[in-house]
């Protein structure tokens, strides 16, 4: 009887929350990535030499790290460089860092690098994924999209909320990365730009704006980055209802998108009906049935969070990396809400 009762769960949850599968139709998915197979072949001569370096720092020892200078990572780096893969290049990077900013840091060192090696090991055997799953690996890799041919496929038309928004640097490059919310699709959509020095991000978004217009996805097996077709700024009031109404049924979803994903770093997702509470020191985001979540950690706790859902649930929009929740959103006081 239970396990009836999480079946049919999950099938509302489906018709609810997963409503129209988002592929490519007009064009095959591997045509729209800028790649011929020399450069692949590159790429995997590249994923072999990271390979055993990963495999030699793992028989060294993580600590290690914390000694090591600018050039022991830019060592490698440089080679995944001229191997094409510089994306990894960033990732490798950015490893260094962590000893210094991150507690916890070694747990995280070693989540990253496991993830590393998952993606050079499949480079190595590409061949034997699904095409989504080719266009996927390919583009964390750093091969870049056909972004005038992707803009002619069809997409989702809608209104959308800016329901969350971040910008930063890396390596001098700076970032926007942008989650946008569809009022009848209940579609989640992210857009992540880059440019260089000073130059600024266009077209502009506002925190919490509506906006009409076409979200065409990435090919892929993620399912979520995308292009915002000629959108046009909305006045109005947004009347989407969706997400997850338990904690139980993201979780489902979740191993469901690592299975057609498995270099899955966040999974975004809509809570409804979700409490945070403190447990001793720890801060847990909590469904109806009691069933709960850790919040990623950090340094100054969630206390205005723990404010905002005491009185009652609220809806939160963040990522889940599998160990730890990241809230990026909130729904309150009539309003959306940065977190």
């Amino acid at each position: 009887m239970g396990l009836c009762k999480n079946l049919t769960a999950v099938r509302q949850a489906r018709n609810e929350f997963l409503h129209n599968p988002k592929t490519i139709t007009s064009l095959s998915m591997k045509s729209l990535l800028k790649v011929n197979d020399a450069r692949i072949s590159e790429m995997q001569a590249g994923a072999q030499e990271l390979e055993r370096w990963l495999l030699d720092l793992l028989r060294q020892g993580l600590v290690i790290l914390d000694q090591q200078g600018e050039a022991f990572w830019e060592e490698i780096a440089g080679r995944m460089v001229n191997a094409k893969l510089g994306d990894l290049a960033r990732r490798i990077r950015a490893l260094k860092s962590l000893p210094d900013e991150e507690e916890y840091w070694e747990e995280k060192t070693l989540r990253e690098i496991s993830r590393l090696y998952l993606i050079s090991r499949a480079l190595l055997q590409i061949d034997q994924l699904k095409e989504e799953q080719q266009c996927e690996l390919l583009r964390i890799c750093g091969v870049r999209i056909n972004k005038e041919a992707l803009l002619q496929e069809k997409g989702t038309v809608d209104t959308w909320l800016v329901i969350s928004q971040d910008f930063g640097e890396e390596e001098k490059l700076h970032f926007r990365r942008i989650w946008l919310y569809g009022e009848k699709s209940k579609e989640l959509a992210l857009l992540l730009d880059f440019s260089w020095g000073s130059a600024g991000f266009f077209p502009e978004f506002v925190f919490g704006g509506l906006y009409k217009g076409e979200i065409i996805y990435y090919p892929g097996a993620s399912q979520d980055r995308a292009l915002f077709k000629a959108p046009v700024p909305f006045k109005g009031t947004f009347k989407g209802k969706g997400g997850f109404k338990t904690l139980q049924q993201m979780s489902l979803f979740f191993a469901k998108s690592l299975q057609r994903n498995p270099w899955l770093d966040n999974y975004p997702c809509l809570l409804n009906q979700v409490q945070i509470v403190l447990d001793e020191s720890d801060f847990l985001i909590m469904d109806q049935s009691n069933q709960a979540l850790p919040l990623v950690h950090k340094r100054d706790g969630y206390w205005k969070l723990l404010a905002l859902t005491a009185d009652q649930p609220l809806s939160i929009f963040g990522l889940w990396d599998g160990k730890d929740f990241h809230p990026k959103s909130i729904f309150a006081l009539d309003r959306l809400i940065a977190l």
